[in-house]
């Protein structure tokens, strides 16, 4: 087993509470939605929110559709080639008027 699948694995149970399920259960083919781990939309805002956090990947909008999310494979592929793409540069919120010091 893949160590960043493992990781992933863990990372999604503890973010999505399901303790219930046993990680070796959780394979490639395994459904995210409808079925399988049975998520709903909640859940993938949980997910978003997840890979953010703990893999540094910020997901466009066009990146949060069905090829991500269709099983627990397509979301470790997802991470595996984009943990060490560079990161979007967020826009600060401006104090403006400026204040003085």
């Amino acid at each position: 087993m893949d160590s960043l699948e493992t990781e992933i694995r863990q990372k999604v149970i503890e973010a999505l509470n399901l303790e219930d399920f046993d990680p070796e259960t959780i394979s490639r083919g395994t459904v995210l939605f409808k079925g399988g781990l049975g998520l709903d939309s909640i859940d993938a805002i949980e997910l978003v929110i997840m890979i953010e956090k703990e893999f540094g990947i910020v997901l466009s909008v066009a990146e949060r559709n069905q090829t991500v999310f269709k099983d627990f494979g397509s979301l470790c592929d997802f991470i595996r080639l984009n943990i060490n793409r560079e990161k979007p540069v967020r826009q600060a919120v401006l104090d403006f008027p400026p204040t003085s010091p």
